[in-house]
């Protein structure tokens, strides 16, 4: 299993995990664990480098996975601002509905001589 930002999901035999943190030098977001016994392989940045640089058929498999994973995560990034902003949207049409009332409400207090 891996968690990634505080979700999980499952991964396969011979996942990649953290490579985008690999080339980019940020840290990584993800925790791995096992529920069965298996094997995880930590390549440092600078052996990952030369071996790209050594192999340009395994950089360019490389550069296609990172930028469909980036890719996946660009969109589900988009979708959350949607959903923010689908969500600030109906908050601000409620919060006018809201002042309209008050306004409703104060008209007629005054009407009735309750406020001045």
């Amino acid at each position: 299993m891996v968690r990634r930002d505080g979700e999980e999901s499952k991964i396969e035999p011979v996942a990649s995990i953290g490579d985008i943190s690999t080339v980019t030098g940020m840290p990584s977001t993800e925790e791995i664990s096992s529920l069965e016994a298996g094997l995880a392989l930590h390549i440092p940045y600078r052996v990952f480098e030369i071996l790209l640089s050594r192999d340009a058929d395994l950089y360019q498999r490389i550069s296609r996975t990172l930028i469909t994973e980036l890719a996946a995560q660009m969109q589900a990034a988009n979708e959350a601002i949607g959903g923010v902003s689908d969500r600030r949207a109906d908050l601000e049409q409620r919060l006018q509905v809201a002042r309209d009332e008050l306004s409703d409400m104060r008209m007629l207090a005054s009407m009735r001589g309750d406020i001045e």
